[in-house]
């Protein structure tokens, strides 16, 4: 996902996995999305999953472990980039 704003092929190469992915019917995931450019590239290209420092940064285990006790469906809708 890092190349996908550089002007390289990464976009033309994620875009044929997202479309690899569909043809199987195979739920695919955009994993280290980090800037808002990279998500709009993602969104275009049809890739409707992604994680990543965008959506939160890293936490401790703590942290992670009270997450992961939360529903975190409508609270997390909210802060999540349109």
């Amino acid at each position: 996902i890092r190349g996908l704003s550089t002007g390289d092929r990464t976009a033309e190469l994620v875009s044929a996995l997202v479309t690899i992915g569909r043809a199987l019917d195979l739920a695919g995931v955009a994993e280290g999305v980090e800037t808002d450019d990279q998500l709009a590239i993602l969104r275009e290209i049809g890739c409707a999953t992604g994680q990543g420092f965008l959506f939160m940064p890293a936490v401790s285990g703590d942290a992670a472990r009270d997450l992961l006790s939360q529903d975190l469906g409508s609270a997390m809708a909210q802060d999540i980039p349109a």
